[in-house]
């Protein structure tokens, strides 16, 4: 069970209070684990917002049981050329809920034995975006502190399997993502993430590419057929074998099709068409990576 309260309470002109609450209440149970974690994050905050400058922070504690984290949410953002061209810094720091799903979600080869810790994440970032006629852009600087980074590493009793180790880690980053409308029917963006790694005792970030390249076209004709096409790109990584010695996993792309036809509001039809290329490689060590994957299906909604 979870949920998020936000009160906001405009004075003046251009400043407002506010009050956010944040409650994540949850219990895993299965054959291998128990674990209850109930974190509670109340936060207190001021924005203010004149159109040429939008500024706004909160600050609190994260508590889960005996666990208590600081919490905080600043983002100032300033226009120097209208829509144009728009700066921006920001700094979050908070507790985050780490679990046996999103770690599946990610690795679907994990054992659901690993152990599960929670992540306090800071994150600051700063940077320039804006919109000019049909095109916009986003180009940023982030800087993470990160304690307890979850990383993936072979089983050393099993090496098909998966468990999760913790490392305290700095990360720098480098994001750009742009986008092009070159009609209503037509737009193309292009998203790219760079990361260096810096980790406390482990010697790299495992299974961690550098660098993440997405290039995406979507054509919609007569607002019935909807046609996609991602062409998708990462570095090398490295695995931790069991050994303590480690491997080296190829880069790759990949290159996918997707249709779907509108029917109505209610429902639609879809195809998807993956890794055309039929290009082998392995995300996660000793698992192949299928070659074409193809379907078909249907969606509904009311």
């Amino acid at each position: 069970v979870s949920g998020n309260t936000d009160l906001k309470k405009a004075f003046l002109k251009y400043h407002s209070a506010g009050f956010n609450f944040n409650f994540d209440i949850s219990r895993l149970k299965n054959d291998s684990l128990t674990l209850q974690r109930n974190i509670f994050t109340p936060m207190v905050g001021y924005g203010f917002d004149n159109d040429d400058w939008k500024a706004s922070g909160y600050v609190g504690v994260a508590i889960n049981g005996k666990e208590i984290a600081f919490a905080t949410d600043i983002h100032v953002e300033k226009r120097l050329y209208q829509h144009s061209l728009i700066a921006y810094t920001s700094y979050t720091h908070n507790l985050f809920k780490n679990s046996l799903l999103s770690y599946s979600q990610t690795n679907n080869f994990i054992h659901n034995w690993t152990e599960i810790k929670n992540s306090t994440i800071g994150n600051f970032g700063s940077g320039i975006k804006g919109t000019i006629q049909n095109f916009s852009y986003n180009a940023a600087f982030h800087f993470y502190h990160i304690a307890n980074l979850p990383l993936y590493v072979n089983d050393t009793l099993d090496g098909k399997r998966f468990v999760v180790i913790y490392d305290d880690a700095k990360i720098f980053n480098f994001h750009f993502e742009s986008g092009y409308n070159i009609k209503e029917w037509l737009r193309l963006s292009l998203v790219g993430d760079f990361y260096d790694y810096e980790m406390r005792n482990e010697a790299r970030g495992w299974q961690e590419p550098n660098l993440k390249l997405t290039f995406r076209a979507n054509y919609i004709w007569k607002n019935k057929v909807v046609v996609g096409l991602d062409l998708f790109g990462i570095t090398s990584a490295y695995a931790k074998l069991n050994n303590g010695q480690e491997k080296k996993l190829k880069g790759t792309a990949d290159i996918n099709l997707s249709l779907e036809y509108i029917m109505n509001k209610h429902i639609s039809f879809f195809a998807n068409l993956n890794n055309i290329a039929n290009i082998k490689y392995q995300r996660w060590n000793n698992y192949q990576s299928y070659g074409i994957i193809g379907w078909v299906g249907a969606k509904f909604s009311f």
